[in-house]
């Protein structure tokens, strides 16, 4: 049989397809390819779309990536430079304590010392007066005992044993005086101990109303300082619960956007179970065609056709899928990037709201473009977990700001107590280096050093600019995108060699203070131990030349005594010579009365011209004493001005030290205030002993009137007294005078070494204006120095981030040439609202930082960095004018 035979019963069952109704059925088939061909060429193209998309936000996010990381570099550099600081602070302030504490130590052993040695004094003192008082009493007692032995030799009425036991009365009488007296001495030296002990707790109350009253102001200042920390802490508040509406806004759109994408995956499945069906029934259809061998020649065509078709669309499938494939690669390439970026930036708040706004902005455009789509229904997942651990970080993140900022707030309240306490103890420093002289040289030294390496730092900056300028030109020319250039290297290896030389500087200026403070300790000790060498010499010669007085004034006694012996041992034997010429001229009366007359008349002569020279002596002694009383109320008026000068000197130096805040006066202004306080030394020992002359004077005049009544007493009882009175007055007369010369010797003395402490003391003011003057000239140069510094740092700082806006405008160019679009939203409408918010975000954070600024003027430079640092953020995002802020 034959084929044709075979297919003739089969030929009823097949349709023909030139048949009306197979017709209907091929063209609802060329419509539903048709339909599900232009399906997959509008998801490639969304698919291509969205890969630019990724394409455009992953460089845009490494861009923000640089940034935050040149920004965490700044701030760790700054936090370094800042605990570098307070590590400084913290090592001075610890010397100084240690300094203070030696101080406090030696000054109270200077006060100890200086208490005793008054005491001493005033015990020596007291010694001399009761010695003095002693060599008096003698005298009168030599005077009453001759006195006596005159009288009672006439008068025989009294004994010699009534004689003895007055005698022996009076100087029981006396002995007691003296020890009433040396009782009064002790309670006087008791009285001034006291003066002193109070005149010491007055200082000391003095200094503690001091203390209290920087601990005010001190309290003061941190009140204000918490005050504006409790405002700026209020309004970050505010500003994390807006952010935190914002968050919770968030989660409900987020929480929306997951139910849309769960009925479209519902979706998704119900179209995949469709197409399955059709293409079993595509397949039961090819199948029943196969089977009929007559179709097969006029179907040939139509089959190589769809064929053809079907081979195309499994090409643009297999493209698809690859497409999908990279797309799934560069998706989990951006979430490791976003991770690694998230970890780096756990510190910055707004770089976790930039990368949470663009994830949402990505779960949008991902949700309206991603209907039927696998793949990405686990990139959406992926995303949302991502978004859950951000926004989990943001939390945390927040809340370590908070604490970070408490513990900055802390820190600040601790670094201004600490700044107070270092301007007291640099106070306490300037006081004492003493030792300027000594270290001249060497600082001339020194300063020729950094003359030289500041000139080679110059040339090597020099050199730096030029390399720079070609590298830059050099990359002009080459049009590379080079994201760290060479003078970020070069300012790295640069700002570690600047750390190395500020720890070694560090080291050697601590060593340095410690050298100067063993060479100060040693010379204060040799200092202490000559004052005290000097002053125990001067009390030795004291002591001596009062030894030598008081030896002097007993051989004279004992000469006294000796030539009173032979008087009388001379005048008792006259006295048996006359009584024996009596007896043998006995006859002989009215010769002898004659002569009698005759020799009381001479001698009553002689007794009146004693007496005339006796009222002149008294009368010089009257001026002498006028003048010695008006000699002493100039020296108590000199000394009155003298106190007047050194109040107005303290007073000069107390508001300069408070102008000045934080210096004292130099090592000569210390030298000078020990050779004041040594002129007063020496001036309080010269009053002293003037007022020691004055007693004696005193007494020497109520010596003289006690003698002029013992004379009259005795002219009045014999005359034959009269040529011993004589004598006796002679020789008062004349140690009075050589007293007297004495006196005016010391007054001259006197007179001649305070016209010297005169011209001492101007000499010290003199040094003390130049060195004041050349501590203000110091400061000045200083301050305008730190000034020029800062100022270079800012300039530097504010050209290194222009060169790195160049490179961003530079890096956006070769974008656009290359038909990239480098910008976040293409659309127009979006663009001013965003960069509105992102100008009005930096004007909340200018005008803080411009309020800092003036809140804390001392960080000037460093907050106007800062503000240089966020004028450019933005304006380098959004557009080409810049606004920065320069050094005023």
């Amino acid at each position: 049989m034959s084929e044709h035979e075979i297919m003739k019963p089969h030929e009823k069952s097949i349709l023909d397809p030139n048949n009306p109704l197979m017709i209907k059925f091929q063209a609802a088939v060329k419509e539903h390819y048709l339909n599900q061909i232009n399906r997959l060429k509008n998801e490639i193209f969304d698919y291509e779309t969205e890969t630019k998309k990724n394409q455009e936000e992953a460089e845009r996010i490494g861009v923000q990536t640089h940034d935050a990381q040149l920004m965490l570099c700044k701030q760790q550099t700054s936090l370094d430079e800042l605990i570098a600081n307070v590590q400084n602070m913290i090592a001075t302030r610890q010397e100084t304590t240690i300094k203070l504490e030696e101080k406090k130590s030696i000054y109270r052993q200077a006060t100890d010392n200086l208490i005793e040695s008054e005491k001493t004094n005033l015990e020596i003192q007291n010694e001399i007066n009761s010695v003095n008082l002693l060599i008096n009493q003698v005298s009168e007692w030599e005077t009453n005992i001759e006195s006596n032995i005159t009288v009672n030799r006439r008068i025989a009425e009294k004994t010699r044993k009534d004689q003895l036991k007055l005698a022996e009365e009076k100087k029981k009488r006396d002995v007691q005086i003296y020890k009433l007296t040396c009782a009064t001495w002790k309670l006087d030296m008791e009285n001034e101990n006291m003066d002193m002990q109070l005149k010491l707790k007055k200082t000391d109350m003095e200094e503690l109303d001091k203390t209290v009253v920087w601990g005010n102001a001190k309290l003061e200042e941190t009140q204000v300082q918490c005050r504006s920390y409790i405002h700026a802490w209020k309004s970050v508040m505010v500003d994390i619960e807006q952010k935190d509406k914002i968050v919770q806004s968030l989660r409900t759109t987020n929480a929306t956007v997951s139910g849309k994408i769960e009925s479209i995956k519902a979706e998704i499945n119900n179209v995949k179970k469709l197409t399955k069906n059709e293409m079993n029934i595509n397949q039961r259809l090819v199948m029943n065609k196969a089977r009929a061998l007559a179709d097969i020649v006029n179907c040939k065509q139509l089959l190589d056709e769809e064929l053809n078709k079907q081979r195309e669309l499994a090409v643009t499938m297999s493209e698809v899928e690859a497409i999908a494939d990279q797309t799934e690669s560069d998706c989990r390439d951006l979430n490791e990037e976003i991770r690694q970026k998230g970890i780096e930036a756990d510190q910055l708040n707004k770089a976790a709201e930039n990368i949470t706004e663009t994830v949402l902005k990505l779960d949008k455009q991902f949700s309206d473009n991603l209907n039927s789509q696998n793949a990405e229904d686990r990139f959406c997942k992926r995303l949302c977990a991502q978004v859950g651990l951000l926004r989990e970080k943001s939390k945390d993140l927040e809340i370590i700001m908070a604490e970070t900022e408490n513990k900055q707030s802390k820190s600040l309240c601790e670094i201004e107590s600490e700044k107070y306490n270092n301007e007291e103890r640099e106070r306490t420093l300037v006081e004492i280096s003493r030792h300027k002289t000594e270290l001249e040289n060497e600082a001339d030294a020194i300063e020729a050093e950094k003359v030289t390496n500041q000139l080679i730092f110059r040339k090597k900056e020099r050199h730096v600019t030029v390399l720079n300028r070609k590298l830059e030109q050099i990359l002009e020319k080459m049009q590379l995108k080079i994201v760290i250039s060479p003078q970020e290297l070069r300012l790295s290896v640069l700002e570690k060699q600047i750390e190395d030389t500020l720890l070694e500087i560090t080291n050697l200026q601590i060593f340095w203070l410690r050298e100067e403070k063993n060479v100060l300790n040693i010379s204060k000790e040799r200092h202490e131990q000559t004052q005290k060498l000097n002053l125990l010499k001067k009390q030795k010669l004291i002591l001596e030349q009062k030894n030598l007085k008081v030896t002097s004034e007993i051989e004279n006694y004992g000469r006294i005594e000796k030539k009173i012996s032979l008087n009388i041992n001379n005048l008792h034997s006259k006295m048996n010579v006359l009584c024996d010429h009596l007896n043998k001229t006995k006859g002989r009366k009215a010769t002898m009365d004659e002569a009698i007359s005759y020799s009381q008349s001479e001698f009553d002569i002689k007794l009146k011209d004693a007496e005339l020279k006796y009222l002149q002596l008294e009368e010089s002694i009257q001026v002498s004493e006028e003048e010695k009383i008006a000699q002493s109320k100039e020296l108590i008026e000199l000394h009155r001005q003298g106190l007047e000068w050194e109040k107005k000197v303290k007073l000069v130096h107390d508001t300069k030290v408070e102008m000045r805040g934080a210096h004292g006066e130099s090592t000569e202004n210390d030298l000078a205030k020990q050779e004041i306080h040594r002129r007063k030394v020496i001036y309080g020992q010269l009053q002293k002993a003037q007022q020691k002359m004055v007693k004696e004077l005193e007494h020497s005049v109520s010596r003289r009137d006690n003698i002029v009544t013992v004379a009259d007493a005795r002219q009045t009882r014999s005359k034959a007294s009269e040529q011993r009175i004589r004598i006796n007055n002679t020789r008062k007369i004349e140690s009075t005078k050589k007293q007297i010369q004495q006196l005016e010797k010391e007054i001259e003395e006197l007179k001649e070494r305070n016209v010297l402490v005169k011209a001492q003391k101007r000499l010290i003011v003199h040094r003390m204006e130049k060195t004041k003057n050349e501590i203000t000239f110091n400061e000045n140069y200083e301050t305008i120095l730190r000034d020029e510094i800062e100022k270079s740092k800012t300039k530097r700082q504010l050209k290194f981030e222009i060169l790195i806006m160049m490179q961003r405008k530079l890096n956006l160019y070769n974008d656009l040439a290359a038909n990239r679009k480098p910008f976040v939203y293409t659309k127009k409408e979006d663009l001013p609202t965003e960069f509105e918010k992102h100008r009005e975000l930096n004007t909340k954070l200018c005008s803080i930082l411009q309020n800092l600024i003036s809140d804390f003027p001392n960080y000037f430079h460093q907050l106007s960095r800062l503000y240089n640092t966020m004028k450019l953020s933005v304006y380098t995002q959004y557009s080409s004018d810049i606004d920065y802020r320069t050094q005023q």
